[in-house]
């Protein structure tokens, strides 16, 4: 627990409430995030996990209590938060196209992220991107294969990678939800939130996105700090376990979760997961 208690707070909520989400959060959470963790926020429909994210993320407002995030305070200082926190996949703000190809999405987020006197990009820097959602996709095929569950139907669970020409609608799961954080981190957050991890169905999706998750790192951004909603957090769990041996080194992102069900009294607002802590 040393490098890790000196690690800044970046985000930092005192009896914040919203309206019209769960109880939970209508009677007030304190929330501490130190940077470089991963911050998951479960719950149950409607218990306000989404809601808490993108306030968490500039893009709602509190109804009460303090909210600062990255030195700014919230909602007053919303502007630069929103250029400093990015989403990935939130079906409300910034949902992926079906009907348009994974090049097109590329291409627009490329020249979004590019200088305003630059509208236009390149097959070859579209084919980077693209690539680079695909080291992901092929980085997690040692975890699938390397898993203690029978072989066979392990094996029957392969990612295919992205195409330029693909149409959205058409990619796997997984690679759809790598393609969303690829893109959203092309403009060099310092906190990255995806909204709803269960959008991944199957059980080894999940299990694959949350170890991705816990190594996830990026030369750009040396210490990301990533907030994620889920309803169950059981594969993340699974995925702490699989991975502690090999992250001995401390090397393994720490996890906090706060689970919006419980009544504030029986959960610690940020209880970190105890085999990340040593415990």
């Amino acid at each position: 627990m040393t490098a890790e208690t000196t690690r800044a707070t970046i985000i930092r909520a005192t009896a914040m409430t919203i309206a019209g989400t769960g109880p939970r959060l209508r009677a007030g959470v304190d929330l501490h995030v130190a940077a470089g963790d991963l911050c998951v926020i479960a719950g149950s429909f409607g218990s306000g996990k989404s809601a808490l994210a993108l306030t968490l993320a500039g893009r709602m407002k509190a109804s009460t209590g303090e909210l600062t995030v990255l030195g700014h305070e919230l909602p007053r200082q919303a502007s630069p938060v929103r250029q400093r926190v990015a989403l990935a996949n939130n079906t409300a703000i910034n949902a992926l196209d079906d009907t348009l190809t994974v090049g097109q999405h590329v291409a627009e987020a490329i020249v979004l992220n590019g200088p305003w006197w630059r509208p236009w990009t390149t097959h070859a820097q579209v084919d980077a991107i693209i690539a680079r959602a695909n080291a992901v996709i092929d980085s997690l095929a040692p975890t699938n294969a390397d898993s203690n569950a029978d072989s066979t139907a392990r094996q029957a669970h392969r990612l295919e990678p992205l195409w330029r020409d693909e149409i959205v609608a058409s990619t796997q799961p997984l690679p759809r939800l790598v393609l969303g954080v690829v893109l959203a981190l092309m403009s060099a957050p310092e906190v990255l939130v995806i909204d709803d991890l269960d959008v991944l169905r199957d059980t080894d999706d999940r299990r694959l996105a949350w170890a991705s998750l816990l190594v996830l790192t990026t030369q750009r951004i040396p210490n990301l700090t990533i907030i994620v909603t889920c309803q169950d957090t059981r594969e993340l769990g699974e995925a702490v376990l699989a991975l502690a041996a090999s992250h001995a080194d401390g090397s393994l992102r720490r996890v906090t979760v706060l689970d919006l069900d419980l009544p504030a009294a029986a959960l610690p607002a940020v209880p970190a997961l105890p085999i990340l802590e040593g415990a």
